[in-house]
């Protein structure tokens, strides 16, 4: 098994691979400002206990005064959006990478290690900087996290920004939601016509809001909140559409990790909505997409635009909050919140 690529890579970092760069040279302070940058926008960094939390944060420590103020700047902003992990174990990283083969929770759960010279020459990792193994997270010494295959997938990813006609759901769902989801306990999605097929009761069959809602049950933080906003149609009264969701959704939320859902239903009018849909995560990243997340509502992507997707990193997202705010500040909306159905 093998750790999930996604849009964020879940990194650990050797702490001799900062005391590498510890001299005041120019040098230096550009490998730490180029290794901050990187982990803040495309990682997740996993301190493997509370022993390799103090091994890395006591090399912090040892560093200038400039580099230390770019790690304690990173090590804060990961914390508010839940992507600096402290996890359980004993053994700080240093340790293991000394040691012969790597424990299957490292390379069940990490995409990148960035490792001192000392680790990366007794693994023997090439002049490049970097080396993967089947099987194994990446091996990376810092002047070369910019170029290692790790960092380039997360990068072609975000890049993509479509799935053709065709595409699996579930491949679209690994790559592009999956791994927020995993950092996140609350989401917001809005989608006018999210929960049109439901209240409007098409015959069509489809599925979107129920696989996409499924999914955030199975994978989001337990105890998570989502909330839905989303139109009332016309002629669709309000303690109908009430029935109808409650009806829908609280048998889907019942074994996994949503402890509420929260919807709001503005109604379809003339009043000016915002076009583009979002799922917006609490780990700091969001997702828009101009179709719809009614393209999941078959097994594979149906129509010749595909299912065309943007990232919004944290500091973009205030104008998706705004967006949010066209349904949340309207005196006419409707809202209800549903929760799991518990067995008898």
């Amino acid at each position: 098994m093998t750790a999930r690529k996604g849009l964020l890579a879940r990194v650990a970092i050797d702490h001799e691979a900062l005391l590498d760069f510890k001299d005041v040279s120019r040098t230096s302070i550009n490998t730490h400002r180029t290794v901050t940058r990187l982990l803040a926008e495309f990682a997740v960094i996993e301190l493997r206990g509370p022993n390799d939390q103090r091994a890395v944060y006591g090399a912090v420590d040892q560093l200038s005064t400039d580099m230390k103020t770019l790690w304690s700047k990173l090590f804060g902003g990961l914390d508010t959006f839940n992507r600096l992990r402290l996890g359980e174990r004993e053994e700080a990283i240093h340790n293991i990478l000394e040691q012969g083969d790597l424990p299957t929770d490292i390379r069940a759960h990490l995409n990148l290690l960035i490792v001192g010279e000392q680790v990366a020459q007794q693994r023997k990792v090439p002049l490049s900087g970097y080396a993967e193994k089947p099987g194994e997270p990446e091996l990376s010494v810092a002047d070369s996290v910019d170029n290692c295959a790790t960092i380039e997938r997360v990068r072609a990813l975000r890049a993509l920004g479509n799935y053709p006609e065709g595409t699996f759901r579930r491949k679209i769902w690994s790559e592009v939601f999956a791994v927020l989801a995993e950092l996140s306990i609350d989401v917001t999605l809005l989608d006018g016509f999210f929960l049109m097929h439901a209240l409007e009761k098409k015959p069509a069959h489809r599925d979107h809001a129920e696989w996409l809602i499924r999914n955030l049950d199975n994978t989001l933080m337990p105890g998570s909140s989502l909330r839905v906003l989303c139109y009332l149609p016309k002629g669709v009264g309000q303690a109908e559409a009430e029935k109808t969701l409650r009806e829908m959704i609280s048998p889907i939320i019942g074994g996994g990790n949503l402890l509420q859902v929260t919807v709001v239903l503005a109604p379809q009018d003339a009043i000016q909505h915002p076009h583009n849909r979002h799922v917006r995560f609490s780990c700091g990243l969001a997702i828009s997409t101009e179709e719809g997340f009614d393209r999941f509502d078959k097994e594979t992507i149906t129509g010749i635009d595909g299912f065309t997707w943007k990232v919004w990193r944290p500091e973009m997202l205030r104008q998706l909050t705004k967006r949010e705010n066209v349904y949340l500040t309207r005196p006419d909306r409707m809202e209800f919140k549903i929760h799991p159905v518990l067995a008898s």
